[in-house]
């Protein structure tokens, strides 16, 4: 049987789909020899793991990736490719923010961003994270809500603002 490079074919005849899903052999061995040999094992892996995110996961990881400059990937593998949004700076169109993101990466490769907590409701998910652009620059509270439709993201809202050093506040602000 012809196995795509990476893959160990099971006890059973089975080839590995992720760690916890095995591809069983069809009737037709012929057919599954041919389909193993055309797949690619990245693309079965990705697909199989983006399949088995909820979407709090992928708004999180969508985010990590690109605050970590990876945005391009980040799209790619999270973002509808109808996707608008309402950030007031860039216009609504996904290739405008894409390219606002990737700017940003460039100018401020070392920012650091962190998610604090994520809610999901339904086709949204709101996720409240924390960012530093620059290491002089004061922390960024940030809220992105994101709408999904089936495992993508369709439709993202942003709202930021400067953490103050002294605030007479002792609960912190979100």
């Amino acid at each position: 049987m012809a196995i795509t490079p990476g893959f160990q074919p099971g006890d059973d005849g089975s080839i590995p789909f992720t760690r916890s899903i095995r591809l069983r052999p069809c009737c037709d061995k012929r057919l599954h020899r041919d389909f193993t040999t055309l797949m690619d094992a990245s693309y079965v892996y990705n697909e199989a793991t983006l399949s088995s995110m909820t979407r709090k996961e992928i708004a999180n990881e969508f985010l990590r990736l690109a605050a970590s400059g990876n945005v391009q990937e980040a799209y790619d593998k999270y973002v509808h490719i109808d996707f608008f949004h309402h950030n007031p700076y860039f216009p609504g169109d996904r290739q405008s923010l894409l390219k606002g993101m990737e700017d940003s990466a460039k100018e401020m490769p070392n920012k650091k961003y962190r998610t604090v907590q994520t809610l999901e409701d339904g086709d949204l998910v709101a996720v409240h994270g924390r960012i530093t652009l620059k290491p002089e620059m004061p922390e960024v509270a940030l809220m992105h809500i994101l709408r999904f439709e089936g495992d993508k993201i369709i439709e993202e809202w942003e709202a930021a603002q400067e953490v103050p050093k002294d605030m007479p506040n002792n609960n912190g602000m979100f």
